[in-house]
């Protein structure tokens, strides 16, 4: 079970940490796929090409679906206590960036709707729209490589921290608890 439903459930314990790289990684692995169709899209806004309904159609489609993927992530990383506790110290700055990434998502979503409605109005009006969202898409996709280094990193960090407490209960097990003895001068 994956996205809002098993957060949901998993809501007042905190799930496996396997679980929770395993659930990141399909999602980022998800926007890395979205990344190719992306920086297509910011060419087609970089070259003031006319662009058709269908093409208006791919890019509403390609964000919308970076964007429910984006939601699951910060769904995902927002409930701490369903977080690995390894996982609790480090999610701060990968929620941030996808908390923006998703606001950038919808501000282009809301450009695209914008330009779609001036069908039949002047060029100048869709050319400076055309250049605000070929800036949006290219911010989205340097953000998205930001994001998608914050989750790499917050893995690392937590899988660090299961090796250091694994060691540090397997050096509590073989020393048992003494009191060293002080000398008495």
């Amino acid at each position: 079970m994956t996205g809002k439903k098993s957060s949901i459930l998993r809501a007042s314990t905190p799930m496996p940490l396997d679980t929770f790289l395993s659930e990141v990684k399909m999602h980022c692995q998800t926007l890395e796929g979205k990344d190719g169709a992306l920086l297509n899209a910011y060419r087609i806004f970089a070259y003031s090409m006319d662009i058709s309904a269908e093409q208006y159609r791919r890019i509403t489609s390609l964000l919308q679906e970076v964007s429910e993927t984006v939601e699951a992530l910060c769904i995902l990383l927002s409930n701490r206590e369903s977080l690995p506790q390894s996982v609790r110290s480090y999610h701060y700055l990968s929620l941030v960036a996808f908390q923006y990434m998703n606001e950038q998502v919808q501000a282009l979503l809301s450009l695209l709707a914008s330009i779609r409605q001036l069908h039949k109005t002047s060029s100048a009006q869709k050319d400076k729209l055309k250049k605000a969202l070929n800036s949006k898409l290219k911010s989205l996709r340097q953000d998205l490589h930001e994001g998608l280094g914050h989750v790499q990193d917050l893995a690392d960090q937590a899988l660090l921290e299961e090796k250091r407490k694994k060691r540090s209960s397997s050096v509590r097990q073989q020393k048992p608890f003494a009191i060293p003895s002080i000398p008495h001068n």
